[in-house]
């Protein structure tokens, strides 16, 4: 009924709250369906202009448990010819104890850099229209780097509302995050 009525209007901009690739998409926006996600997208790709779909975009929420993976979705994004060919990053402000200025300092490094990367491997390849989005990357480093958030209680918060969530839903987090092993250990 929606693709009947978006042929009503003269436009349509979609922005599609995509924080992640696959199963940590999936995590990390419960009970998301990668495989129904990358077939709506898919499709949207294929068909916008039968649907009179003007613009498709991703807007990501930044966080602790995707900072380190957001290269796989720009990766991602390359295979599509019509979908805006990168996210649009916002930084995740609450809970506090998600915000990437929480995490220790060798993993803000780690993160860093990958940032700087897709930075470097992507700017040439959007239309200049949408420079602003890979312009928007530095602002995410400096924010992460911003503050030294890492303190035992955050920490503490987090590994809790992590194992609760992991519990209630028959899910773990270090097998689809294995990189957050060292953060989520017990001191």
């Amino acid at each position: 009924k929606i693709l009947e009525l978006w042929r009503s209007f003269k436009a349509i901009k979609i922005l599609a709250s995509i924080d992640a690739v696959g199963d940590l998409n999936n995590y990390i926006r419960y009970p998301a369906n990668w495989e129904k996600i990358d077939k709506n997208l898919s499709f949207i790709d294929e068909h916008h202009e039968e649907y009179n779909i003007q613009e498709c975009m991703l807007s990501t929420t930044v966080q602790v448990l995707n900072v380190l993976r957001l290269g796989e979705l720009y990766s991602y994004l390359e295979k599509f010819n019509f979908i805006v060919p990168v996210p649009n990053l916002i930084n995740l402000y609450m809970p506090d104890y998600f915000r990437t200025t929480m995490l220790p300092k060798p993993l803000k490094f780690m993160a860093a850099l990958k940032l700087k990367s897709i930075k470097s491997k992507f700017e040439q390849r959007v239309p200049h229209h949408y420079k602003y989005l890979t312009d928007n990357i530095p602002q995410i480093i400096t924010y992460m780097m911003g503050e030294d958030g890492f303190n035992t209680e955050r920490k503490s918060e987090f590994v809790s509302f992590q194992n609760k969530f992991d519990e209630k839903r028959n899910l773990e987090i270090l097998k689809i995050l294995p990189e957050l092993k060292p953060f989520m250990e017990k001191e």
